[in-house]
This record gives C-alpha cells, sequence and structure tokens, in this order.
C-alpha cells in the first residue's frame, strides 16, 4: 500500500508542535504564547509543500496582535523563478486572531465525530419514518419495501462485533493457540484503523461505517430516480412527502411536459429545507467557482513555442476549408465554401443548446440543426474529441479550471486589462487591445491562391477573374454540379502528388501557397500575440464577439459567456435534463451542471456548516468539551460546549479551510507563472518581454506579468484582506 498523504492542516500542527517544542527549550512560558505559532507555523508549512519563503520574525503575542504588526507585514512569499508571490498579514489576520493552533486539529477530530454521530442518528430515524411512511403508501401490486431504513448505531455494533468474534474463532483454529492472538492484534491494526482490541475494532468499523449515510445531506440525489417518490400518495389522497410539493416547489424538482420529474434536493432522509435544499450548493457553487460557459471551434494550424520552429497545419483537415460544400449538406441553401461553412456555422453552445430546447414540442427528434452543426465539427474542427462530442465546450467551467494548465491562455484571452493595462478599450486607437485579424478573409485568399496553381497545374488558365469561385471552363460556381466538377479538381490535385515533377500539391507548392500565408495571418514581425480579435461580418450571422488563441491544438475562435447567475444554473440543470431524457441515444451533450455542483465537502466544510446550524448548536451544548480548561490552561472535567467554545470551533474550522484554499491558490499561481515566464523566454509572443530577467506585459508593465496576474487570481480566489 502506498504511504497515505498527511492532510494539509495537520502537516502545519505538526510544524507548530516544532514550533512549541522549540519554545519550551528557549523558556518561554505557557501564558506568553506567540502570534509566531499560529502564523508562522502555518507558512513554515506551506514552505515545506511549496517552496515559500516566511520570515521567522514574526514573535507578536496574542494581547497585542493588532498593534504589533502592520497589515503590510509579510508572512508568505512564494518563489516562482524571478516572481514573488506575497501574502501579507493583514490577507488573514481576521481569520488567525484569537486562534491557537496547537490543539485545533484534536478539536476538530473531536467534533467530526460528534457531528457525524449526530448526523447519521438524524438520518437512521428519519429512514425509519420514510420505510412506514413509503409501506403504508404501497399499492396493491406493491410489496412492502425494506430497503431504506438504515441500521440503528447499536444494530452496527451488535453486527461488527459478531464479525470480529468469528474472525477470532478462526484465527484460533488456523494459527494455534501460541500464534492466533499476535495474527488477531496484526488483523486489527490493519483492518481496523490500528484498534487494540475488538471494542476499539467496533468502535472503529462503526464510525467507518456511518459516514456516508450521515453525510447525506452534504451531497445531491439521483435525481431522476425520485419521481414514484414525488408523486407518491396516501390514502387520503394526499402526497405521502410533502416536502416535495410545500412552498417554491419549482425549486426542489423539475418537471417535463411528459411528467418525467428531475428532483433538486440533497439524498438526505430528512425532510427540512436545512437538511434537503439544493441552494446552498448552488450559492457555494457560483461564489466560489465562477463558472462560465466557454466555446470553441479549432481551426488546423499549430504554431510553435519558439519562433525559430516550424509551424504545423493538418494538411486533410485544412484543404477540407478549401472545399465546396454543396447545397443541402449542413442545412446549406446554396453552395458554400468550406471556410463559409465554418464561419457561418460556429457559435455559441448555449445557441445550439437553445435550438434543440425550444424545439423539442415532446418529440424525441433532434433539429437539424443540432445533427449538422456535430457533423461539422466533426469535419472541420481540430478539438479534443469529448471537446467536439460536447458542441465545443466542455461544459461549466470554473475559474480553478481556467487557469490550470493549456487553459490558463484563455484566462488571459478573456481578461484583456491584464495583458493591455485598466485603461484597455476594444475600441482602443493606440494599438493596446488584441490584434484584429480577418481570418476568413485570408483563408479565402489561400483558397483562391490553391484554385489559381490547381487549375494552372491541370493544363487550364490560372489567372480566371473569376478566382476560386469558378469551375473548370470559368463559370461561377453555383449549383451542386459545378461543386462538384471543382471539388473533383482540387481533390485531384491533392492527391496525384509527385515531387520530382512538380505535380500536384507538393511540399513546395504547400508551403509557398498554404503555410506561409496562414503563418502570416498571425505574424507581425515575425512575432505573434497571446489573443486575436477575429473579424466576423456578412452572412447574416449577426455580431459575434469572438476572440481567438493560438494553441497546441490549433487556432481556437472562443466565445466566453458570463459568469452564470443562479436562474441561470438552474436553467442549465433543467436543459441538461431535457437532453438526456429526450436524446439520451442520439446525443450526448451536455452543461454537466449537477455533476458540478455535488462537489463533495471536506471535513472542515461540513463542520464549518454545521457550526452554523442552530439546531445542532442546541445539541452540541449538551455534550461535554474534552478540551476545556481552566485559565492555567488545566483540563476540566464535564464542562459542556457554550456559545464561546462553538466561537473557537468555527475559527478553528475557518482557518483550516483558509490553508487549503491556500495551498491550491498557490499551486494555481505557480503553474501560472511558469507558464508566464515560458512564454516570456520564448521570445515569439509580442505582448511579454523581458527586463533584468523578469517577465512584463509589454502594455501593462508596473508589475511583473506574474505578480498582476497572482494579485487577480487573489481576488478571485476570496483572499484578499478583509
Amino acid at each position: 500500500m502506498g504511504k497515505k498523504k498527511t492532510p494539509f492542516f495537520e502537516r502545519l500542527l505538526q510544524k507548530n508542535a516544532e514550533q512549541e517544542n522549540k519554545n519550551k527549550t528557549t523558556g518561554k512560558s505557557k501564558k506568553s504564547r506567540s502570534w509566531k505559532i499560529a502564523t508562522t507555523s502555518t507558512v513554515l508549512v506551506l514552505a515545506v509543500a511549496t517552496g515559500i519563503t516566511v520570515p521567522l520574525v514574526i514573535n507578536s503575542t496574542k494581547k497585542n496582535f493588532i498593534d504589533g504588526y502592520a497589515s503590510n507585514t509579510n508572512v508568505a512569499s512564494a518563489k516562482i523563478g524571478d516572481h514573488n508571490l506575497d501574502l501579507n498579514f493583514g490577507d488573514f489576520k481576521d481569520i488567525y486572531q484569537n486562534h491557537n493552533t496547537s490543539t485545533s486539529e484534536e478539536r476538530l477530530k473531536e467534533i467530526d465525530k460528534i457531528i457525524l454521530y449526530y448526523l447519521y442518528d438524524q438520518e437512521q430515524k428519519a429512514s425509519a419514518e420514510y420505510q412506514k411512511l413509503w409501506n403504508d403508501s404501497k399499492r396493491s401490486d406493491e410489496k412492502d419495501n425494506n430497503s431504506f431504513r438504515l441500521p440503528t448505531l447499536d444494530e452496527l455494533k451488535t453486527k461488527f462485533k459478531n464479525e470480529l468474534v468469528d474472525i477470532e474463532n478462526n484465527m484460533k483454529l488456523q494459527f494455534g493457540t501460541a500464534n492466533w492472538q499476535t495474527e488477531f492484534n496484526k488483523h486489527l491494526v490493519q483492518k481496523y484503523n490500528g484498534a487494540k482490541n475488538i471494542d476499539e475494532a467496533v468502535k472503529n468499523k462503526t464510525f467507518e461505517h456511518i459516514k456516508s449515510d450521515a453525510l447525506r445531506r452534504f451531497r445531491l440525489i439521483n435525481g431522476d430516480s425520485k419521481k414514484d417518490e414525488i408523486e407518491r400518495k396516501g390514502k387520503d389522497g394526499k402526497h405521502v412527502f410533502g416536502w416535495w410539493h410545500k412552498d417554491n416547489n419549482e425549486n426542489k424538482f423539475i418537471e417535463l411536459e411528459d411528467k418525467s420529474k428531475l428532483a433538486l434536493a440533497t439524498d438526505s432522509f430528512v425532510f427540512k429545507d436545512s437538511y434537503k435544499s439544493i441552494d446552498p450548493f448552488i450559492d457555494s457553487y457560483i461564489a466560489n467557482e465562477k463558472p462560465r460557459i466557454i466555446s470553441e471551434f479549432t481551426i488546423p494550424g499549430i504554431a510553435p513555442a519558439k519562433k525559430n520552429e516550424k509551424w504545423k497545419i493538418d494538411k486533410n483537415i485544412f484543404l477540407r476549408y478549401l472545399f465546396y460544400a454543396k447545397e443541402g449538406t449542413f442545412g446549406l441553401s446554396k453552395v458554400t465554401e468550406g471556410y463559409n461553412v465554418v464561419k457561418e456555422k460556429f457559435n455559441s453552445f448555449d445557441h445550439y443548446i437553445k435550438s434543440v430546447v425550444d424545439k423539442a414540442n415532446g418529440k424525441n427528434i433532434l433539429p437539424d440543426e443540432a445533427i449538422q452543426y456535430s457533423s461539422i465539427l466533426n469535419m472541420f474542427s481540430t478539438s479534443k474529441e469529448d471537446i467536439k462530442k460536447n458542441w465545443g465546450t466542455s461544459g461549466l467551467t470554473s475559474i480553478s479550471e481556467l487557469v490550470t494548465g493549456d487553459n490558463f491562455q484563455k484566462f488571459l484571452a478573456n481578461n484583456p486589462k491584464l495583458l493591455f493595462g485598466e485603461n484597455y478599450s476594444s475600441g482602443s486607437t493606440n494599438g493596446n487591445k488584441p490584434k484584429e485579424i480577418e481570418l476568413f478573409e485570408k483563408i479565402k485568399e489561400i483558397s483562391e491562391k490553391i484554385a489559381e496553381v490547381a487549375k494552372s497545374s491541370n493544363g487550364m488558365s490560372g489567372s480566371s477573374s473569376t478566382g476560386s469561385s469558378s469551375n473548370n471552363n470559368g463559370a461561377l460556381i453555383s449549383n451542386n454540379t459545378q461543386a462538384t466538377e471543382y471539388n473533383t479538381m482540387l481533390e485531384k490535385f491533392f492527391t496525384e502528388v509527385n515531387e520530382s515533377q512538380n505535380k500536384g500539391l507538393t511540399e513546395k507548392v504547400f508551403e509557398e501557397n498554404i503555410l506561409k500565408k496562414f503563418v502570416a495571418i498571425f505574424e507581425d514581425k515575425e512575432k505573434i500575440q497571446t489573443v486575436y480579435k477575429v473579424k466576423f461580418n456578412g452572412n447574416n450571422i449577426g455580431a459575434k464577439n469572438v476572440t481567438g488563441i493560438l494553441s497546441p491544438e490549433g487556432f481556437k475562435l472562443l466565445i466566453f459567456g458570463d459568469e452564470i447567475k443562479k436562474d441561470e444554473l438552474v436553467k442549465m440543470i433543467k436543459n441538461d435534463f431535457i437532453l438526456n431524457n429526450k436524446y439520451k441515444k442520439q446525443l450526448g451533450v451536455r452543461y454537466n451542471a449537477l455533476q458540478k455542483l455535488n462537489k463533495q465537502l471536506s471535513r472542515n466544510e461540513y463542520i464549518l456548516k454545521m457550526l452554523q446550524d442552530n439546531e445542532f448548536k442546541e445539541y452540541l451544548k449538551t455534550q461535554n468539551n474534552n478540551f476545556a480548561t481552566d485559565q492555567n490552561g488545566k483540563k476540566l472535567e464535564n464542562v459542556k460546549y457554550n456559545e464561546q467554545s462553538i466561537k473557537d470551533l468555527i475559527t478553528s474550522s475557518t482557518a483550516a479551510i483558509q490553508f487549503d484554499k491556500i495551498s491550491n491558490f498557490i499551486k494555481l499561481s505557480k503553474a501560472a507563472a511558469t507558464w508566464i515566464e515560458t512564454r516570456a523566454k520564448n521570445n515569439y509572443d509580442e505582448l511579454f518581454e523581458l527586463k533584468d530577467g523578469k517577465a512584463y506585459f509589454k502594455h501593462n508593465k508596473d508589475k511583473t506579468a506574474a505578480s498582476l496576474v497572482l494579485e487577480y487570481l487573489k481576488k478571485q480566489f476570496n483572499l484578499e484582506a478583509k
């Protein structure tokens, strides 16, 4: 088995313990515990985990915590090449104030057990009531269903104890009197979380077993399986599970015209809003993940990382842009050049979803527009297969996903103020904006030149004024017959190649008339840009705000959706349900909205939520606080939790969550800074420049590029000083 990874907060506490031991050896009293413990130990762990440098001179006691240090006192710096990520004292002082981490983890472990036992008890009792209500309302053709009720804690303990007694007896027979005890003890340690005896093993096994069911309120239900539950009525004609139909039931389930239903609720048996509502999931996802939809279409043509390296174009796919699509193909009303098919049909994911949802009308037949766009993506796009199958998107994309890996360039494309400064305007005339390219006009020029060369190669005149839009006889291409004739001529030129005889689309012809001209679209003074503005006009397509980036897959046309709001997210969930319900066998397209929402909470996150739950707080005040101490630090017996001890726990769990955020933030920030540094050093992107070995945005030089990005991300991840 692999070594179990120590959780971030536990590593923090290990470092804190080392610091406390050091303080003891230097003669510091317990009463003068330093805030160095809370702050320095935190960043020490970050230093170990992520290569952060920390100032080890902070030595302010709790008494003078606020007065001791200014808010801009640096407590952590991540060294990333020549760039520093600075986290200041003021950013986090509200979290750390009055927070002693020396026992925080043990207290959190203790409260975790109390919470899980409490929640399991609630779920167990509710499951028994649920089963009774279900069976009391069964139809004449139904049998009793006894699978709902969860076992009680006593039932679980009895079950696990009997299992262990059986194992013990088997080991006595297997290993004999002299050896069975050793083998049995080894089994307890390995299989029952370090248990020393049967009682401990039963306790540990019971606790592990109840976790999943205890946390039902913190995960969403398999929504399309609850139709019977929602509709179920008793002998009195009333709904058995009335919660579904009280108040705003449109926020609890979605119903389609065929009466199919999708539950928007948690998996809890407890029918209360605090246990069942999906609202906290939506609110948290929107606030923390800041999701949006990004639609893409990738045109073949891959720029190298460095200036002197060669561009790559998937010849087979690019040539499809030069053929004519016949009338009736892809829903076209006339014969159309391949590049114009892409220009006319590329649109946002939302546009195509709407075309399907609006035209559903109870029929399970996909609209032609949707089928055609799938074909166009497969024919012309070099995006990844899963993106093409999902109509040019990965679904909802969070801020964390957007700054990860190759997506980081999309992040920059969507944040031009980072590249061009706060005064950036899309209508700017001073050059501080993305280069606008007439992509499809330039591909048209390539197409016309190739047609000219192909005709010349076939012994026809290559100087026809009708250019590419003419057949072998120079007539304009306006019908399928002419398109077929033209495509046949072009295909012959592409396939019947003889390099030694200079026949057909030789490498030289491809290089001079396609590759160089394609590169010229993007290069200016032998440099490319991070992002481009793609000009769309004509063809009755309306205004499209399209940006583009040269990616490892090709040139991506991008439409960025706005940050998603709550009502929009619910609509996306409904649209996913419609797509899955009506077109499951025909279509795999999704926003993936419900799956994105259903993220498992960390231990510290659900602890914090429970500590903010009034019902649980009242219950907690009836429980003994095993960490209660007097003013001298001496443990007190039989003391219950109170408001102050609950506030302390809230502080501990909040700090632990924040530590995890910082750790994730630093990981993402380091990857972003590495991307920036590499981009600048490669010296091929006109929007980056190096000065004294540091990377800057050419049009936004107030700070290094990495510093500007990291400051922006601190805001996005809610890590700014309050």
